[in-house]
């Protein structure tokens, strides 16, 4: 919300998809480990061309996400982190703190239903287990992940 709010209307009308940002608020369920979701290790990767290729469709759509280049690292993560939630967590209400994050995340599953639509879906989280660990692994807080698959979309 970004704006000052007195310590009553604060306990009142707290709610996560406004607050999540505010350095005070504490969501009431537990936060998601999801380097502990179960993933394709990078070997195995690099040794199937199937699984290459369901990587590069998503890691495409995510590059054309950045046609501007004004998308940061921490954005992607999060679209990712959503698409866990739903793949994974199986959570069937996804927040978001923004309308843009709200429509880049349409497009991508947009992307996994048309283009992906036959992949099993414990395949598919494991791909994209592995997107989010190489993401964490090149990202150093700015757009390292993003200028690295932007050299190949």
């Amino acid at each position: 919300m970004e704006a000052f709010i007195c310590s009553p209307c604060c306990g009142t009308k707290r709610n996560e998809e406004q607050c999540r940002r505010c350095i005070y608020f504490k969501a009431d369920t537990p936060r998601r480990n999801y380097k502990s979701v179960a993933r394709y290790s990078t070997q195995e990767m690099a040794d199937s061309s199937d699984l290459e290729q369901i990587a590069n469709i998503i890691e495409s759509a995510l590059a054309r996400l950045d046609q501007n280049q004004d998308l940061r690292d921490e954005n992607i993560k999060f679209l990712l982190e959503r698409l866990l939630d739903a793949y994974h967590f199986q959570d069937l209400e996804i927040l978001f703190d923004s309308e843009q994050d709200r429509e880049h995340y349409q497009a991508l599953v947009s992307v996994i239903e048309t283009e992906l639509d036959e992949i099993p879906n414990d395949k598919l989280v494991k791909i994209l287990a592995a997107i989010h660990k190489s993401l964490n692994r090149r990202s150093k807080g700015s757009r390292e992940y993003l200028n690295f698959i932007h050299h190949f979309f």
